[in-house]
């Protein structure tokens, strides 16, 4: 049964849930059939939202972990494309990867000119001229009118950088986004007139300007990583209690309700445990008010926190220690209970 969606029907279970998200190095698991592939389907996409567009994203394109919590360099994680100040004072369009900035290939369209002028910005290869820009060429040629648009007051209304990357189209502009037909027209123009002279190399970049976004979606990843870490301690049965109906909706996405929603909190730190550098970690607690409290930190800086449930004489029951909780040192590839690390910290 989904701990989640219940005994909901036509429900299948292929696929296994990772407690902490796998794109941030997650490894452990909860068992086969204990989170269903449409709830695991439903996450997917706030998991990618949170790993790219929300604060963590800047982290993890700096340090990682990449692609399915790979450590491979070829699999680093990435930032969004965004706009970004060059050396030379212009606008152009990049990414960052690994803590390094790249270029993408772009043309900077200026139409304040009796004929509008075109520049052509590629990442520096060690391919010819001719090559590079043919390439070039043969992606935009691709163009079917569906682009990713990205608002750049900084640009002017005169000019428009239309970039291509991984088979998907980016379109920088001022104020409002060109028509369909004007990208196609000006794509053709280029095609027609782009001489091999005109290909402008970049070897590095200059300022970025990254637009983050914190939704109640990406608060909804952190709780759901808290209701996994406790249906691995506690099992299926208790997370499925009633007493966790309110958030579990919340988490679904089936109540609408602002009490879970906040902005991530710095985390100060808890010295006297010093958790692996730049570790995700998720623990429980009873607070004072008497609330099983979950703490959700993220590379050790981003944190929330969410009140499960009231405590009352049946929690004691299932023995709740002082706290409970799981580390993810994604950059050793280890996973440790709280105890474990405890333990482990004893023995240094």
């Amino acid at each position: 049964m989904c701990i989640y969606y219940g005994d909901m029907p036509d429900l299948t279970y292929i696929k296994r849930e990772h407690i902490f998200p796998a794109g941030l190095g997650g490894k452990m698991m909860l068992p086969q059939g204990c989170v269903s592939d449409q709830a695991n389907e439903l996450f997917s996409q706030w998991e990618l939202d949170l790993m790219r567009c929300s604060t963590i994203s800047i982290i993890r394109a700096m340090e990682g972990p990449g692609k399915r919590g790979s450590s491979s360099p070829s699999k680093a994680s990435t930032s969004e494309i965004c706009i970004y100040e060059s050396d030379d004072k212009t606008f152009e369009l990049g990414y960052i990867k690994a803590g390094k900035p790249y270029s993408i290939p772009q043309i900077r369209i200026s139409t304040n000119m009796a004929e509008t002028e075109f520049h052509f910005i590629t990442p520096r290869c060690e391919n010819e001229p001719e090559e590079i820009l043919t390439s070039f060429k043969n992606a935009l040629s691709k163009f079917s009118g569906k682009f990713v648009s990205i608002r750049a007051s900084e640009l002017g209304v005169s000019s428009i950088i239309v970039g291509t990357w991984s088979g998907k189209f980016y379109v920088a502009f001022s104020e409002s986004p060109p028509t369909v037909q004007f990208l196609a027209d000006q794509i053709a123009l280029f095609c027609e007139k782009a001489k091999v002279k005109e290909v402008l190399q970049r070897d590095t970049l200059g300022k970025f300007e990254l637009h983050l976004m914190e939704s109640a979606d990406s608060c909804r990843v952190y709780a759901k990583i808290a209701y996994n870490v406790l249906a691995y301690f506690r099992g299926e049965e208790f997370i499925q209690d009633i007493r966790f109906k309110e958030i579990r909706n919340w988490i679904l996405g089936k109540s609408d309700t602002d009490r879970f929603v906040s902005l991530p909190k710095g985390f100060g730190g808890m010295r006297v445990l010093k958790f692996p550098e730049k570790a995700h970690f998720c623990f429980f607690m009873r607070s004072e008010d008497g609330k099983l409290v979950a703490i959700v930190c993220l590379y050790s800086a981003f944190l929330h926190t969410f009140e499960f449930a009231d405590w009352d004489e049946t929690l004691d029951a299932y023995e709740f220690p002082g706290f409970l909780g799981l580390i993810c040192d994604w950059k050793q590839k280890q996973e440790y209970t709280m105890n474990e690390w405890i333990i482990h910290l004893l023995k240094k």
